[in-house]
């Protein structure tokens, strides 16, 4: 089994904002998770971590996020200066997470999710369209509470391969965002960047681990869609202390 690994960064904002401007990645009203992720691809290549999460501090900004090799051997990929600078090396803090997860271990979680799923409204994957879950699950029980569906959701997501169950979710913050998101393919090869908007949901509860190598996968993978840019990503520690 691949060695999990949190790490911790405290970028420079100002050095971010600066880089990601130059390469027309922030946009006024739109979430920067797109930006941030083509900063940690320069920073690291093909081993940057995914899911992460950016959490607002006094001073700043915390960047957290899992990856499967000690981003220790990975930072500086691009030798950059400019990403050098945005996503300072020297703020870079590793802990290695368990090998193994005890069934029954209980935990407190964090994470911030775009609660959607998937719709075909035809044929093909490029007829498939993203729902927002407390719609989707309204289409069977219409007078569901959207917390109450979200809820559904996250413990479904919590779920996959049977890897933990969810015992209790708040909402810790809701709101509609706009990400920005390669859109289709044109006939030229390319994909242009389009805003996208939809549900923006930062959960806290408690959850069970029921099969240890499940759960390690889930943590490696995150939750729900949009993963490599910044949602997903499954923050847990000890009973009550994040939820």
């Amino acid at each position: 089994m691949t060695t999990l690994h949190l790490l911790s960064l405290r970028p420079d904002l100002a050095q971010f904002s600066r880089w990601a401007v130059a390469r027309g990645l922030l946009h006024s009203g739109v979430d920067d998770g797109y930006a941030w992720h083509a900063l940690l691809a320069s920073a690291f290549g093909e081993l940057a971590p995914k899911p992460f999460a950016v959490r607002e501090c006094a001073d700043g900004v915390e960047l957290l996020g899992y990856c499967q090799m000690d981003p220790q051997q990975a930072i500086g990929f691009g030798q950059d200066s400019a990403v050098l600078d945005a996503i300072a090396p020297h703020t870079l803090q590793v802990r290695t997470l368990p090998m193994t997860w005890e069934a029954g271990l209980r935990l407190s979680y964090q994470v911030r999710v775009r609660p959607v799923v998937r719709s075909r409204g035809g044929r093909g994957r490029g007829n498939a369209k993203e729902l927002d879950a407390a719609i989707h699950a309204r289409q069977t029980a219409p007078d569901i509470q959207r917390m109450d569906a979200y809820g559904r959701w996250l413990a479904a997501e919590c779920a996959r391969d049977g890897a933990s169950q969810l015992e209790s979710m708040r909402p810790a913050s809701y709101c509609r965002s706009k990400v920005l998101r390669k859109g289709q393919g044109s006939g030229d090869g390319s994909r242009p960047r389009a805003a996208v908007e939809g549900p923006d949901l930062t959960a806290t509860g408690q959850l069970t681990v029921a099969d240890s190598g499940a759960f390690s996968q889930l943590l490696a993978r995150g939750v729900g869609r949009h993963r490599a840019f910044g949602f997903g990503c499954l923050l847990i520690a000890p009973p009550g202390v994040l939820g």
